[in-house]
């Protein structure tokens, strides 16, 4: 989900900066002919008015969603962020928010990014090592503290 967000991001600041790239060129140009002043104005106007546009509506993205997934209020952050002036609401919003939350793959209740079982039903959350217990991503082969392998089951298989 974050791999799709941070494209989304990306395209929207892309078209804020080809918006402002553009509308300096076009300054530049009718500079070159001075009878054009009030156009310029109303264009320039327009085009830094829609690149704000466009980055608010990717911090409203970012913030909507990054917030639905924490389990907070994702109207509300999202309203803060986008309406609190000079970037005091996303500020704001990055340092209050929430872990995120883990689902529970047996029941489905949600539980803290750092619960190693479920508080509803006690299914393990997270993997251990089965020598010295430490916290094991799903992507580990090997036990960052203590080296040993996570499945040597699978080895024979």
């Amino acid at each position: 989900m974050h791999k799709k967000l941070v494209k989304k991001l990306v395209i929207y600041y892309l078209l804020s900066l080809i918006l402002l790239c553009s509308s300096f060129a076009f300054v530049f140009f009718t500079n070159q002919h001075p009878e054009l002043p009030l156009l310029v104005f109303i264009f320039f106007g327009c085009v830094v008015g829609m690149a704000i546009l466009f980055l608010n509506i990717g911090i409203g993205h970012f913030v909507y969603h990054d917030s639905k997934s924490r389990g907070m209020n994702c109207v509300l952050w999202t309203l803060a962020a986008i309406f609190v002036p000079y970037l005091i609401g996303i500020i704001i919003y990055l340092v209050v928010r929430t872990p995120i939350l883990i689902i529970c793959p047996a029941c489905g209740a949600v539980s803290p990014h750092m619960a190693s079982f479920c508080a509803k039903c006690g299914h393990p959350l997270q993997s251990r090592c089965t020598q010295c217990h430490a916290s094991l991503r799903d992507t580990d082969i090997f036990c960052p503290n203590c080296g040993a392998r996570v499945n040597p089951v699978a080895d024979h298989q």
